[in-house]
């Protein structure tokens, strides 16, 4: 696959990939290559949080920057996880 050039990467509703280490690295990679990365996640939606519980697994990370939509329409980008994680 080398004559693909990757942009970026969008996911929308996605659980949580992997572990810290493979997150950060993903993060890293896209951050050295240029290639912006986003997870869009609507406050409703239950399959961002699989697996259930950040202190219960805590294992388990999201890669990317967050685009959060609340419940009445709004949409954040900023501190991301950090700020909707806690």
């Amino acid at each position: 696959m080398n004559q693909v050039n990757l942009m970026g990467a969008y996911t929308f509703g996605a659980p949580r990939i992997g572990d810290a280490r493979f997150a950060f690295g993903l993060d890293f990679f896209t951050m050295y290559n240029n290639v912006s990365m986003y997870l869009v996640r609507d406050t409703a939606d239950i399959v961002t949080g699989i697996p259930l519980g950040v202190t219960k697994y805590p294992g388990y990370w999201h890669a990317g920057s967050l685009v959060y939509l609340d419940a009445k329409g709004g949409v954040y980008y900023g501190n991301g996880w950090q700020d909707i994680e806690t």
